[in-house]
C-alpha cells in the first residue's frame, strides 16, 4: 500500500527548502547536518562504526506487542553504497541523527561492499539508504514510475531509496517524521507490518541523456561578445570575450569534464519573428531573452544569485556579471548533492521542477530600502562593497517617494542637486551610503550603495584662508611628448595656495621632474609646502595616473595629498575593454592614499564636492553606462565641471562615443553648456551631438601642435577629425589652446583673448 505523505512532512520539507534557499555556500558548509540536511559529507565523514550506547538504568526495555516491527537499534546496521554521493552520506547522517535524538542509540553504519550475492545475509537487519549491492535496493526502485523515491520494507531490511538528490532527503524526512518520531523509545521504534510508500511521477530533468550527451544546451544572451577582437562599429576597443561569456565557457568545460558528456554551448537567439521554445531543456547563464530567466530572477533581491530549474530550463544567473559567476559556482559547489551515480558508475545530476537555490552577495548591503515602483533592469557590481541597482520605467513621483522613504527608515540627507532634468540626492546612516539619482529624459533611477566603512562623503564645505592677493588659475602643462608621453595634466591653483591636480600624463621622459616644478613653480604659499586639496583621476590608464603617482611618492616630504577623487569600474565590468589599467587592483591606489594618508573619495554622478572656494560637479561616471557593457575602457572616465566667476569649466576626460552618446541622453543643451571644456581622448573622442550641446568659447586641447594640426586638417578625413572640425566652426568657439610649446596658464574668470593665455617654460 502506499502512504500519503502527512503535513508535518512537508513542513518539515519546506523548512529545509527554504533553509537551503536563503543560505550561501559557505553558511552551508560551516551548519551541521542537524541544522541542515543540505550539507556537503565526503566519504570520509562517515567512518564505519559499532556504536555502543550506555543505558541510563538497567537493560533495554522493549515493547512485548509492539503492534508491527520492532526495530531495535543495537540489531541493525545502517548500510550504504560503495560509490556514495555527498547526497547519501547526507541522508545517512541525517537518518542516524534523528534516530539518536528520538531512541538515545545510533545504528552502526557501514559501506555496502559485498560483491558476492551469496555472502548476503537475507535474514540480517538492515537499513539500506540509496542502491546499494543488496537486491532490495535495486528491487525498490523498480517500483518507481520516472523520478520518486521509496521506503520499503523487505523482511529485516529497510529499504530507502531514490533516483534524485533532492527526493532521498524528502524520503529520510518523511522516514523519520511518519515511523520513528511517534512510536520511538529507549533504543527501539516501530514499523507497520506491511511498510511501503512511494512518491513517483515527481516533474525534474537529468542533466545527461543516452549515449552520454547533454539533454541541455548552454545558452548566454546575443547581446554579449562572444567573438575576441574589437567590434568594427565605433571605438569599441574589446579584444576578449564579456566575462559572462568568459564564466559560460569556463562552466561547459567543467561540467564536460566532470560528467564525461558532449554538451553543446551557444547564444540564445531565435529565428526573426519567432519565440523561445520553452520545451527545449536549456542552461541559461545570466541574462538570456528566455522568459524563464526573468521568473527566476523576478524572486531574487539585486544582491542574490542562485540556480533552478523553471521549467525545462535550468536557470543560473544573479542580476550582475558578478554575482552570475557566483551563481555558477554555486552551481558547481552544489553537484555533489545533486549528483546521482547509476549501477555502471555513471555520473548523473537531476534537479526537480521549482528546485531552487540562493546566495547573496556577502560583501554587498542587502539591507537597504527597497524602490517601490519601476522595473529592476540590472545590477552592476562596482569597487569594493559598492553595487548599482538600475530602475526603469519609472517616475518622479516614485523617486521623491524613494527618498522620502530613506528618510523615514533614518538615513539622513548629506546633499542633494538638480541638473537639468535630472534629480540627484546622498543618503546615509552608520552602515550606509545610498546615492539616488532620477534621470528625467529616460524616466530610469540609479541607486548606488556603499558600506559606510568604505565610503568617504564629499564634503559640503572646506573652510579655508585666502592668501592676500591670490587669484585662481587653470594651467594646462606641457607633456614630454618627444619621449612618448601624453595625457591629460592640468593644475587648478586655488585662492589658499593649494593646488586641484587633473590626471598627470604617464612616465615617459622626465615629465616627473616637469610636473614637480610646474607645482614648485605655481606654489605661492609662505611655507613652500605643496597641498594638493584634491586628486581628480578621471579614468585609470597609465597617462593619466602614473605620472602623478610617482611625483609624490617621490617628494612625501615636500608634498601633502588630502583627497583622491574617481570612480573606475570593477574588473568585470571592464573585462572586455580593450586596454585596461589595474593600478587600483594592482594596489597603487591604496600605496599612494597610505603613503599620503590621503581619503579615497568615490564620486558618483550628480555628486558635488567642495574644495575650498570651488565646488566640482560631477556629470557623468562609468555607473551611468550601466547596462551597456565597456568595450572602450575611455568610456569610464568620470566628467566634471567647475564654476568661478561666472564662468564653467567641464574637463571630459577620455570619453568616447558611447559616453557621449549616454551624456547627449541624460542632458540638454541648457544643463551642459561651458565657457571652456578640455576636448575629449586629446582629440580622439566625443561625438558632434555631444559637442553641440557644450558649446564651449574655449576649447582646451591636451595634446601636442603636430597632433592637434592632423586631427583639424581639412584634408583628413575620418570618424574624429570630422567631430573636431565640427567642433572648431562653431560660432561660439573663440579660442583654441594646445598643450605644446609650454606650459598654457588662464587666470579664471578669463576674458577671451590669446594674449591672455600666460605660456611659460618650467626650467
Amino acid at each position: 500500500m502506499k502512504y500519503r505523505i502527512l503535513s508535518s512532512a512537508l513542513a518539515l520539507l519546506l523548512l529545509l527548502s527554504l533553509v537551503t534557499g536563503c543560505r550561501t555556500t559557505d553558511d552551508l558548509q560551516s551548519e551541521t547536518t542537524t541544522d541542515i540536511l543540505y550539507d556537503v559529507i565526503t566519504t570520509d565523514d562517515l567512518k564505519e562504526e559499532n556504536t555502543t550506547d550506555t543505558e541510563p538504568t538497567g537493560e533495554t526495555t522493549y515493547p512485548v506487542d509492539p503492534n508491527g516491527l520492532l526495530v531495535k537499534i543495537d540489531d541493525y546496521i545502517l548500510y550504504r553504497p560503495t560509490s556514495s554521493t555527498a547526497a547519501i552520506n547526507t541522508a545517512c547522517n541525517t537518518l542516524n541523527d534523528a534516530v539518536s535524538r528520538a531512541t538515545e542509540k545510533k545504528f552502526s553504519t557501514k559501506v555496502d561492499k559485498v560483491k558476492d550475492p551469496s555472502e548476503i545475509d537475507p535474514e540480517a537487519f538492515e537499513v539500506l539508504i540509496g542502491t546499494t549491492n543488496r537486491p532490495e535496493s535495486t528491487e525498490a526502485m523498480a517500483l518507481l514510475n520516472g523520478l520518486g523515491y521509496v521506503i520499503r520494507r523487505y523482511g529485516n531490511k529497510i529499504v530507502i531509496n531514490a533516483n534524485s538528490a533532492t527526493l532521498l532527503q524528502e524520503a529520510v524526512a518523511v522516514f523519520t517524521e511518519e515511523f520513528v518520531l511517534p512510536t520511538a523509545g529507549y533504543g527501539y521504534f516501530i514499523l507497520p507490518e506491511e511498510l511501503s510508500v512511494i512518491r513517483d511521477g515527481v516533474k525534474g530533468e537529468a542533466l545527461v541523456g543516452s549515449n552520454r550527451e547533454s539533454n541541455f544546451k548552454i545558452c548566454y544572451s546575443q547581446d554579449l561578445d562572444a567573438v575576441e577582437g574589437p567590434k568594427p562599429e565605433g571605438s569599441s576597443m574589446n579584444n576578449r570575450v564579456d566575462y559572462v561569456v568568459k564564466c559560460a565557457n569556463e562552466f561547459h568545460t567543467l561540467i564536460t569534464n566532470y560528467f564525461k558528456m558532449e554538451c553543446k554551448i551557444g547564444v540564445d537567439s531565435v529565428r526573426p519573428g519567432g519565440t523561445p521554445d520553452s520545451s527545449k531543456p536549456e542552461i541559461l547563464v545570466g541574462f538570456t531573452n528566455r522568459p524563464e530567466t526573468l521568473t527566476f530572477l523576478s524572486e531574487l533581491s539585486p544582491t542574490q544569485y542562485g540556480f533552478g530549474l523553471v521549467g525545462k530550463k535550468i536557470v543560473i544567473a544573479g542580476w550582475s556579471a558578478e554575482t552570475t559567476e557566483m551563481a555558477l559556482d554555486l552551481f558547481i559547489s552544489n553537484l555533489e548533492r545533486y549528483l546521482v551515480i547509476d549501477e555502471t558508475g555513471d555520473k548523473n545530476l537531476i534537479l526537480l521542477d521549482g528546485e531552487i537555490v540562493t546566495g547573496s552577495c556577502a560583501k554587498w548591503n542587502e539591507n537597504i530600502p527597497a524602490y517601490s515602483g519601476g522595473t529592476l533592469s540590472a545590477v552592476m557590481e562596482g569597487l569594493g562593497s559598492c553595487y548599482e541597482i538600475y530602475i526603469t520605467q519609472t517616475s518622479i513621483t516614485e523617486y521623491l517617494a524613494y527618498r522620502d522613504t530613506l528618510a523615514a527608515s533614518g538615513y539622513t540627507l548629506h546633499q542633494e542637486n538638480t541638473i537639468g532634468n535630472n534629480r540627484f540626492a546622498t543618503y546615509y546612516n552608520d552602515l550606509t551610503m545610498i546615492h539616488a539619482y532620477y534621470i528625467g529624459n529616460t524616466s530610469s533611477v540609479r541607486i548606488v550603495t556603499e558600506n559606510m566603512s568604505e565610503c568617504v562623503l564629499p564634503k559640503n564645505e572646506d573652510p579655508y584662508t585666502r592668501l592676500q592677493g591670490a587669484i585662481m588659475t587653470f594651467t594646462m602643462v606641457d607633456l614630454d611628448n618627444e619621449a612618448g608621453n601624453f595625457g591629460n595634466c592640468f593644475v587648478i591653483t586655488l585662492e589658499d595656495g593649494s593646488f586641484i591636480v587633473h590626471d598627470g600624463g604617464g612616465d615617459s621622459g622626465d615629465d616627473d621632474i616637469t610636473l614637480y616644478n610646474v607645482l614648485k613653480k605655481l606654489n605661492k604659499r609662505k611655507d613652500g609646502k605643496i597641498v594638493i586639496a584634491g586628486w581628480f583621476l578621471s579614468h585609470e590608464h597609465w597617462d593619466h595616473f602614473k605620472n602623478f603617482y610617482d611625483v609624490v611618492m617621490a617628494h612625501l616630504d615636500e608634498i601633502t595629498l588630502e583627497n583622491i577623487y574617481y570612480n573606475q569600474p570593477a574588473q568585470t565590468i571592464r573585462y572586455n575593454s580593450g586596454n585596461p589599467n589595474e593600478y587600483i587592483s594592482g594596489g597603487s591606489m591604496a600605496r599612494l592614499a597610505k603613503s599620503t594618508g590621503a581619503n579615497l573619495v568615490k564620486l558618483h554622478t550628480g555628486q558635488t564636492v567642495q574644495i575650498r572656494h570651488l565646488t566640482v560637479e560631477v556629470l557623468y561616471t562609468q555607473e551611468d553606462l550601466c547596462p551597456k557593457q565597456i568595450y572602450h575602457f575611455n568610456n569610464g572616465s568620470m566628467v566634471t565641471r567647475f564654476t568661478h566667476g561666472g564662468q564653467t569649466v567641464t574637463i571630459l576626460g577620455d570619453i568616447e562615443d558611447v559616453a557621449s552618446e549616454i551624456m547627449v541622453e541624460m542632458y540638454d543643451e541648457a544643463a551642459l553648456r561651458t565657457d571652456m571644456m578640455t576636448v575629449a581622448h586629446h582629440g580622439s573622442g566625443g561625438t558632434t551631438a555631444l559637442y553641440s550641446l557644450f558649446k564651449p568659447t574655449v576649447v582646451l586641447w591636451p595634446t601636442n601642435q603636430a597632433h592637434a594640426d592632423n586631427q583639424l586638417k581639412s584634408t583628413t578625413t575620418g570618424y574624429y577629425p570630422d567631430i573636431n572640425k565640427a567642433l572648431v566652426k562653431q560660432k561660439n568657439v573663440k579660442l583654441v589652446i594646445v598643450a605644446d610649446k609650454g606650459h598654457k596658464t588662464i587666470t579664471l574668470p578669463m576674458t577671451v583673448s590669446e594674449s591672455n593665455v600666460q605660456v611659460w617654460k618650467d626650467r
